[in-house]
Parts: C-alpha cells; structure tokens; sequence
C-alpha cells in the first residue's frame, strides 16, 4: 500500500510540475511563482480571485514601485497595491493605505462580489491573507521573488527542511490586524512549499537542464512531512486505508 501511495504522490507532483512549466511557457517564471504562491494564500474558496489579482496586478509593477525604498516603505506599498486592487481597503480606503493607493495605483479595482467572506474564519479573510503576503512578498523585494525562492530551495538540505518553511511564515505583528495568529501559519506555509515551491523549483530545474538541483527537490519532496490534515481528510483516509492510515500516510508524497 506505501509503494501505491508513494507512485500517487510522485505523479500528483508530476502533474503540478508540468502545470507550471506549461504557465512558463506563457509568462515569465517569477510572476508563474508569484501566482501560484498568491493561489495557494487564498484556500479553496478564494484562489482563483486571487490567482486573477495577480493577473491583474503584476509582480513586475511591485517591483518596480517598490524599488528603491526601504522594507517598512515597501511594506506599506505592497499593502496598499494588494488591498487596493482587490477593493478591499480599511475604512472603504480613506486612511493612509488608500492615499498611498490613490497616488500609485490605477483605480481600477476588482469588485467585491469577487470575494467569498460568507463563512470564512476571520484568520482566513482575504484581506488578511493579502495583508501576510505583502510581508511575504517584501521579504524578497531585494534579491527578487524567483532569485530568492530558488537560493531557498538549493540551500535547503534533508535535515533543513524547516527553515525552508519558516521562511513562508509571516508572524510579524500588522496594525491591519491585531490578533496573536499569524498572517501566515505554519500550515498554510507548509502548503505552500509542497503545492508550490518545490514544483515550481522542479519544472523550472528539469527546463534549465539543472540535473542536481532537480534531484535535490526530488529529495526534499519524497522526505517532507506531509500538510495539515483536517477531520474529513482523517475520517476519508480511514475508509480508505483503515484505522492507521495516518501512520501509513506520513509524508507530503503520500
């Protein structure tokens, strides 16, 4: 059953790679990772409105308005651009956001009947989310989203593979949003390292003919602990696999 589970894996990340470097083939590879990292931050009930921001609003514009100033600046700018275009400004934009949005941005916003927020936890609203990946996305304005993603990546040993996923988290502290949670949890960044990073880092290594570094996520993907499970995942993995499954579905592969 581990070698059935483990050849399921291996094409579930098979599919993803070639996902993205189908995308690749369409648009540059930072803003293909810059999509999908914005996808897997809006859970099931709002990736595709934030897969269309980023269309929308397109990492090259944020760095290029972003250039030049400094990681508080650039903070503020990114927050204002996301919340901005999203139509999902404080104070319907009448602070010191929607100034900066005001003066930078192209006033044309994405309506809110866009957004899904019936039911969704606060810690999941969208406007939070787009607040953790201003933070995110400021952590790699210097050296760029693509440059810094893949360093990450090729550094990473077997043994290190929760500093990679630390590097997703967003735990500073946002006047946005006064809570002891992250903007982004543990959780959400290991998803995001398993769904994105590291299939991303695999199609673009296997186009670039770069052998080591294909293995070495190879590696790092068949060892990786597996995502968060929930109770439905729990109870369906059970009817499948029977009572132990989760000890027999230990790593992200399965």
């Amino acid at each position: 059953m581990g070698r059935v589970l483990d050849e399921a894996g291996e094409e579930r990340f098979r599919l993803k790679a070639d996902y993205f470097a189908f995308r690749m083939g369409e648009e540059p590879p930072s803003q293909v990772l810059y999509r999908g990292i914005m996808g897997a931050l809006g859970y099931t009930k709002n990736k595709d409105s934030f897969e269309e921001l980023a269309c929308r609003l397109p990492l090259a514009v944020l760095e290029d308005l972003c250039r030049g100033k400094r990681s508080q600046e650039q903070v503020l700018v990114l927050k204002a651009l996301l919340l901005g275009k999203a139509g999902l400004l404080p104070g319907g934009g009448s602070g010191g956001l929607g100034r900066i949005w005001d003066c930078l941005g192209d006033g044309e916003a994405m309506s809110s009947s866009c957004w899904h927020v019936f039911r969704v936890r606060p810690g999941n609203h969208p406007a939070r989310r787009l607040v953790g990946a201003a933070h995110l996305l400021a952590r790699f304005m210097e050296i760029g989203l693509f440059e810094g993603v893949l360093q990450l990546v090729s550094e990473t040993s077997l043994g290190m593979m929760g500093h990679l996923e630390s590097d997703f988290v967003v735990s500073t502290p946002d006047p946005c949003f006064n809570s002891e949670h992250n903007l982004i949890g543990q959780g959400r960044a290991r998803e995001i390292v398993i769904n994105i990073i590291l299939p991303f880092a695999f199609a673009w290594a296997k186009a670039n003919l770069q052998g080591n570094l294909v293995e070495q996520v190879s590696a790092l993907y068949r060892s990786y602990p597996k995502a968060g499970e929930n109770g439905v995942t729990r109870e369906l993995a059970e009817l499948l696999l029977g009572t132990g499954a989760s000890e027999l579905v230990d790593s992200a592969q399965r």
